[in-house]
């Protein structure tokens, strides 16, 4: 999403081809250096080419299928989903280890494809609370239930005022990296360790907010 914006800003600012090129060969260069040595390790152990990471279809599976709830505290009581994780489950284990990660992963995610397609009302109802959450992030601690929640509805105040403000393309960006990142998230349970890259970002339009009220 940074490439991208870069990129786009770039072009909105009419910088030649070539500056636009020696950028955009520039961030693929060091995004393909953050990633190479993962990749290569991911095909020495797992004999297959994985981009960075190969459990999504795990994730997938804990967070939709028959008893899944909106939030991993919720699949981790007593007969929640997470009991069938290889991590709780000596069966799931030990299939894990005769099929072979990748292979696994990729039954896992069959198989909730498969429940997503066969349940679309209880799917969609996941998806609306998962979202819900991603809003208004759930924690145990409520001193974090509060300060996430603050910077996240300051986050949609401060897109909304500015979206048509001379930093309209900086703010349109951000809040497209903000909703690229999440978007997986109303796939997966929610647990609000995944909403903390979120919400630095979150904070630089809740900021925007402020300032823009205070400038008032």
């Amino acid at each position: 999403m940074a490439t991208f914006a870069t990129c786009a800003g770039a072009r909105v600012r009419r910088w030649k081809m070539q500056s636009l090129l020696t950028v955009a060969t520039g961030a693929v260069l060091l995004f393909a250096m953050a990633i190479l040595p993962y990749t290569l390790r991911n095909y020495h152990t797992l004999g297959q080419w994985v981009f960075m990471r190969d459990n999504f279809g795990l994730e997938l599976a804990m967070s939709n299928g028959p008893g899944a709830r909106a939030t991993m505290e919720e699949n981790s009581s007593a007969g929640g989903t997470l009991d069938q994780h290889p991590f709780n489950s000596r069966a799931a284990a030990a299939s894990l280890r005769d099929l072979g990660e990748v292979e696994y992963y990729h039954r896992q995610q069959s198989a909730a494809v498969a429940w997503i397609k066969a349940n679309p009302r209880a799917f969609l109802t996941l998806v609306a609370k998962r979202a819900g959450y991603l809003i208004l992030p759930l924690s145990k601690r409520w001193y974090q239930r509060v300060i996430a929640g603050v910077i996240s509805l300051m986050s949609i105040a401060g897109g909304v005022l500015l979206w048509r403000s001379r930093y309209r393309l900086g703010v349109r960006c951000l809040a497209a990296s903000i909703v690229g990142y999440l978007l997986v998230y109303l796939l997966i349970e929610h647990d609000i360790r995944y909403v903390y890259p979120a919400l630095y970002l979150e904070s630089l339009l809740a900021g925007s907010c402020a300032r823009s009220e205070e400038r008032r």
